[in-house]
């Protein structure tokens, strides 16, 4: 596999169009830091102006939540007033500097484009970079995927984590080890998993953003036989139909158990086998002409209308289209297939192998979205966020609450499951893995994160005044803002000549249980 995608060549693109989508879709205002290309051209006003408006800029900083950005954004907020003074006489620019960009980009993010008044040709960046987000397609979602995967995979190479396994699968060459692999390494590979997690969750379907049906229209045209009630639900949801999944998957879920699939069957009109991931092509057997398609009648079985196909050939981009009128041609034996859309057809010719790819009649497959039914009104939004794995259904509220991770040896190492994938560990083994990772970690060891971990000890104290009450303040600490735990209950210890041996249990927030976290930190 090649270790380049045509359209994103780095991680900031990704992220970009990424930040972008979701503000578009929330209706979240943009800010300097989403338009580099307007930021740079806004130094002169900045500087001309930031007397009067910096005031404004820092008390939003001040409302942040308390965290790293937070003192990130008062860090530059700072610098930039100070490279503002120094630049009273200077012609340079210094935000076209892509350096500079990437150095104020958290004091860019809370100045908004609407505390501007926009030119012609800032609205038109904006308009443009829009239209272009709400354009994306399934495609460009796989090759955001692709782009993140290339970035974990080299990561992991420099770390020495090649696989070789791995590395055959995907036909690819690991690049040379540049570090070594440690826990505190750690965070940065399970984000950029995370992050493909992510975007995985928003790949199944080609109807990104403005395309999403409304459940109702689907509801109403989608049963094929109106004498069946869709259970006792009035309305529903729509969710993207996940690649591999099942409806019995979703109906755990989504509806509490496996046994209520054929509820979401009837509420989509859907008939056995319910999914076709694989779909066929039927060949043209003559050229297109103007909106109609012409097959073999042999091959009519499978085609409705009303249908959604794919029309293509090896020299015309694959189009979506809609069935309108089916007319068998019994004297010529050929299926006449009219499609909505342009009258174009004729540029699908048989030389270059035109065809029609269709998936078995009244089946779902992960180009679409499915109906969830609910009771009483309709669920507001669209859940593209909900993705909590299947497997968790069935575990207890407060082990849910502790979520799911990749799982790590005494090592520190990653465990591989049988079939070689990454293990994942949740519900208690996931508590008490995190506790562990929290108190092996030294606070500060983590750049992106200098809040994480355990406050050092070795050197600062001695043995009278190390004390239950100052071991249990630092693990409060360093498991402080973790919202699956509610704090330390128990606490025992002993001192050696080099370590502190601990001994100490942490309750589950919402829960009863509690996790046992033994370990030492040095003393001395």
């Amino acid at each position: 596999m090649s270790d380049v995608t045509s359209k994103y060549q780095s991680l900031a693109d990704v992220y970009r169009d990424l930040t972008l989508f979701f503000k578009i879709d929330g209706n979240i205002p943009f800010t300097l830091a989403d338009f580099t290309s307007i930021a740079e051209g806004r130094w002169d006003y900045l500087r001309t102006n930031w007397d009067f408006i910096k005031g404004g800029y820092l008390s939003a900083i001040n409302k942040l939540p308390d965290g790293p950005d937070k003192v990130s954004a008062q860090t530059q907020y700072v610098e930039f007033t100070n490279l503002v003074n120094n630049s009273r006489t200077s012609s340079q620019n210094p935000l076209s500097n892509r350096n500079n960009l990437r150095k104020f980009k958290d004091l860019l993010n809370v100045i908004q484009i609407n505390d501007l008044i926009v030119t012609q040709v800032e609205q038109t960046i904006i308009t443009n970079d829009i239209k272009r987000i709400n354009a994306l397609q399934k495609d460009d979602f796989v090759q955001m995927r692709e782009r993140v995967r290339i970035t974990h995979d080299k990561t992991a190479d420099s770390m020495g984590l090649e696989d070789s396994t791995y590395n055959t699968l995907y036909d690819r060459v690991s690049v040379p080890q540049s570090m070594l692999f440690n826990i505190n390494n750690f965070p940065i590979l399970s984000s950029l998993i995370s992050l493909m997690n992510q975007i995985t969750s928003m790949i199944p379907t080609r109807l990104v953003h403005n395309e999403r049906p409304d459940p109702f229209f689907v509801v109403r045209n989608a049963l094929n036989n109106p004498n069946i009630p869709m259970a006792s639900s009035q309305s529903g949801f729509l969710v993207p139909f996940p690649a591999g999944s099942s409806l019995e998957k979703l109906a755990a879920k989504y509806l509490g158990t496996p046994d209520r699939a054929l509820e979401i069957a009837t509420a989509n009109g859907l008939k056995f086998p319910y999914v076709d991931e694989v779909g066929h092509k039927t060949t043209l057997t003559v050229n297109g002409i103007g909106n109609i398609a012409i097959i073999s009648l042999n091959d009519k079985d499978g085609f409705y209308i009303n249908q959604e196909i794919f029309l293509g050939s090896n020299g015309q981009k694959l189009i979506k289209r809609t069935i309108l009128n089916i007319e068998e041609d019994k004297n010529n034996s050929q299926l006449l297939i009219t499609l909505n859309g342009d009258a174009n057809l004729s540029d699908y010719t048989t030389v270059q192998g035109a065809y029609v790819f269709s998936y078995d009649p009244y089946t779902v497959n992960s180009d679409e979205f499915i109906m969830i039914p609910t009771p009483g009104t309709a669920a507001g939004g669209f859940p593209i966020n909900a993705q909590k794995p299947w497997f968790l259904d069935n575990v207890p509220t407060d082990l849910k609450n502790i979520d799911v991770d990749i799982a790590i040896d005494d090592t520190n190492d990653l465990v591989f499951d049988s079939t070689g994938d990454l293990a994942l560990v949740y519900g208690m083994a996931n508590a008490a893995q995190a506790l562990n990772l929290k108190v092996q970690t030294k606070a500060k060891d983590l750049i992106r994160n200098p809040t994480f971990g355990l406050i050092e000890i070795a050197g600062k104290y001695n043995n009278s005044e190390i004390t239950q009450t100052l071991l249990t303040m630092l693990i409060q600490q360093a498991i402080g803002g973790d919202d699956r735990f509610s704090g330390v209950n128990g606490l025992g210890y002993t001192i050696t000549k080099g370590a502190v041996f601990i001994n100490a249990s942490v309750k589950l927030k919402g829960s009863n249980n509690s996790i046992p976290l033994t370990f030492q930190i040095p003393k001395g």
